[in-house]
């Protein structure tokens, strides 16, 4: 699922490992895909939760923090800081993949990727009892089990992720 224009340096080794960005941030979003996980991808972020893979690729293989990628852009910033001026409203979060990975990198940058690895490995041994019901579920999840994992109450930051009218994430 990319341009076949981008194949012969995606064959190579050393173009791959040295994340030039243009190259390589399509390869590893693409193949994130594949490791998506619906319990975990609510409305509004498919193509936002794939590039949780793209940024950990280019940081594990490439050495590029994910600031150090399309994360590191000023229009990245600036964009969170008007959807923050405006009143965080979610619909706006929804329609912007990039605005809404930055809600994502400033948890990488506060945690690190020990608290994805985890999160993502308990969903992978969640029994169907315990998987999320609907997109509400999927999220109050996100808000629990991250906090859970970072020891840190993160709910009224999750809490900016909901619908108007949705009740609040609570502990």
């Amino acid at each position: 699922m990319m341009p076949t224009s981008c194949l012969r340096n995606l064959l190579s080794e050393p173009t791959i490992r040295s994340g030039a960005v243009d190259d390589v941030w399509g390869f590893f979003h693409e193949m994130g895909h594949n490791h998506q996980y619906g319990d975990w991808t609510f409305d509004g972020a498919g193509e936002v939760t794939v590039n949780f893979f793209t940024l950990y690729c280019m940081d594990k293989i490439c050495g590029l923090k994910p600031r150090q990628t399309r994360m590191g852009g000023a229009w990245v910033k600036r964009a969170y800081e008007r959807w923050e001026a405006e009143g965080h409203p979610y619909a706006k979060w929804k329609s912007d993949p990039f605005l809404a990975l930055e809600f994502f990198v400033r948890l990488h940058d506060r945690f690190g990727w020990e608290p994805f690895e985890k999160f993502f490995a308990e969903y992978r041994a969640l029994s169907p009892a315990e998987r999320p019901k609907n997109d509400y579920e999927k999220r109050r999840q996100w808000a629990e089990r991250f906090s859970r994992l970072t020891g840190e109450d993160l709910y009224p930051l999750f809490n900016l992720l909901r619908n108007p009218g949705e009740p609040e994430f609570k502990k």
